[in-house]
């Protein structure tokens, strides 16, 4: 297996929200791990975008907290209330897997996941979403941790390369080093 911490990936940008750069206009993208809403708010409001589905599921199985769930779905919402009145936003209420379904296969130009580090969650989305990625579109992943070579996005990244044999690895954000994003490309 190879370590995506030996491949001297480089960071080129400074914070995530910089990414939105990499946002060509009039593309179609989404957003895996929602929470509050406020990543989509800012893509929204720095790059032009067609269409912008957001899945989450806004829940926690086993948890008595589900008003506070509830609470940010519905902020989410009216963030995003004019962009889901006029067709841009459509939102999933439902796990990330499941929703994978939904779409045909090289229908995104860009892919944000932010929904969890677990390894079992990473590889579950990268494996679900990556066909439905675009040649040369982009997959961001939040939560790479350059210090744990073995980290659930490490594995699961290592894992993807390794299978699909299309996957470019183009650099990280320099956020902090437990909420570092890794920037994949598709050939």
């Amino acid at each position: 297996m190879i370590s995506c911490v030996d491949l001297g990936i480089p960071v080129l940008w400074k914070h995530r929200n910089s990414l939105v750069k990499l946002i060509r206009p009039n593309s179609v993208g989404i957003e895996l791990g929602v929470y509050h809403g406020i990543c989509a708010r800012y893509i929204l409001d720095n790059a032009s975008v067609s269409e912008l589905h957001l899945v989450d599921i806004w829940t926690k199985p086993g948890t008595v907290v589900q008003h506070r769930w509830d609470s940010r779905f519905s902020n989410t919402k009216k963030l995003m209330k004019s962009e889901i009145e006029n067709g841009v936003v459509k939102i999933h209420r439902m796990d990330t897997k499941d929703a994978a379904q939904l779409f045909k296969n090289d229908y995104f130009d860009w892919i944000h996941g932010d929904s969890g580090v677990e390894y079992a969650h990473i590889s579950g989305n990268l494996v679900s979403y990556w066909p439905k990625l675009k040649r040369e579109g982009y997959f961001v992943i939040r939560g790479f941790t350059p210090s744990n070579p073995v980290n659930g996005v490490h594995i699961a990244i290592d894992e993807l390369r390794e299978s699909s044999g299309d996957v470019d690895i183009v650099g990280l954000t320099a956020d902090t080093e437990f909420s570092v994003s890794i920037v994949l490309r598709k050939r």
